[in-house]
């Protein structure tokens, strides 16, 4: 295959894998409708997979398909990445070529928040997995996207509703669209949940999958798999040093011919941008490490040490005060729920009453963007119990 029909084909699979994370999601609220797991993104998510399963302190089953994925990282490199993360085909649709002028030291700090997050999952904290990319799109679209695109619909309905020739197509939404794609009521708009992603959006203006390159948690974890990935980008002797492939590429990995095998995300722009065909994709085993934004021992313990300030600041009697008024989802224990709650929001969304709702501080720091009960939006019907199947 030429390199452009790679670049192609790669740019199919993102399209098929955004799709796909939307129909899941349009799909949580059916019960059962998809005959795939609704929530089968997170499952794939090595980080979510990580955290969960040290801050619950045993092997979490439903986690088995990550393992698929670290093996793909262990074989092929960055492949989630650059062909499967549904948030990093939204950072592809735009953005400048550049990205400047920002210092490459900032590479670090994905490393320094992944180690953050790991350690704070071993005393059973989750506040940081807020952070996974995976997560943070979950979240506004059930709080934000959901609602926000349902409430629009009715607004549009009810000022169309005097109109008599199209009384049947508002009839055909409600009879089609309600229960699936749109809600039969009308679920909270909570803006404060799109904060994260909003940010994400809009730092890609400074540079091309900024998020990506220097902040995402989870595609540092990848980067240190890859470091050992059996696919890596080689340079033949007909390369003329002419800079093309490092302008193209959206990672910055490329540093004049070499690239650095933890930052690439396989996108094959370079191998379609070179003129002289001198980049390659091929066998190159062994471990690569080395690089200028490898972690060091001192970062590790840099974020061992914050994160254990972190803990501790959220054990504190400030942090931990909560509402009196709080309620839970039926059968969800306090201490077991803070320890396994990943914050996706899928919950809020498949609640057939609206009831369930995303904490700020009414369950203390620790709690942030976790189930809450409020009664005055919806009540906790007895025989449903579609929040603990997501």
């Amino acid at each position: 295959m030429s390199a452009r029909g790679w670049r192609r084909l790669r740019r199919t699979i993102q399209s098929l894998s955004l799709a796909l994370f939307l129909y899941l999601f349009v799909e949580t609220s059916r019960r059962g409708g998809s005959p795939l797991p609704v929530n089968l993104f997170s499952r794939l998510d090595p980080l979510l997979a990580a955290g969960s399963m040290l801050a619950a302190r045993r092997i979490i089953r439903a986690f088995a398909p990550a393992l698929a994925v670290v093996l793909a990282t262990l074989a092929l490199g960055r492949v989630w990445c650059g062909w499967i993360c549904p948030l990093g085909t939204l950072l592809d649709l735009f953005g400048p070529r550049g990205g400047r002028g920002i210092p490459p030291r900032l590479r670090r700090a994905k490393h320094f928040l992944l180690f953050a997050l790991l350690f704070a999952a071993l005393f059973a904290n989750l506040t940081l997995i807020a952070l996974d990319p995976l997560t943070a799109l979950v979240r506004t679209l059930a709080g934000v996207v959901y609602p926000g695109l349902n409430l629009a619909v009715t607004a549009l309905q009810m000022r169309l509703r005097g109109l008599a020739f199209l009384r049947e197509s508002l009839l055909w939404i409600d009879s089609s669209l309600r229960g699936s794609l749109l809600p039969y009521g009308q679920p909270p708009v909570r803006p404060l949940l799109a904060l994260p992603l909003l940010a994400i959006l809009a730092l890609n203006l400074l540079a091309r999958r900024f998020w990506c390159r220097y902040l995402c948690p989870l595609g540092a974890l990848l980067g240190l798999a890859s470091r050992v990935a059996w696919l890596k980008r080689r340079v033949g002797e007909d390369c003329s040093e002419c800079g093309l492939c490092a302008r193209e590429c959206p990672m910055g990995a490329i540093a004049e011919v070499a690239s650095d095998p933890g930052e690439c995300i396989l996108c094959l722009d370079c191998l379609a941008r070179c003129p002289r065909g001198a980049i390659t994709f091929g066998a190159s085993p062994g471990l690569s490490w080395g690089y200028e934004y490898d972690p060091s021992r001192r970062q590790l313990l840099a974020s061992l040490a914050a994160s254990a300030v972190w803990v501790g600041l959220l054990r504190t009697e400030v942090a931990r005060r909560k509402s009196p008024h709080l309620l839970r989802p039926p059968g969800a224990g306090e201490d077991e729920l803070l320890a396994r709650c990943v914050r996706c929001g899928r919950c809020l969304k498949v609640c057939p009453t609206s009831g369930l709702q995303p904490a700020l501080l009414e369950a203390g720091w620790e709690g942030v963007w976790t189930p809450v009960l409020v009664p005055r939006l919806g009540y906790c019907d007895y025989s449903c119990a579609s929040c603990g199947q997501v």
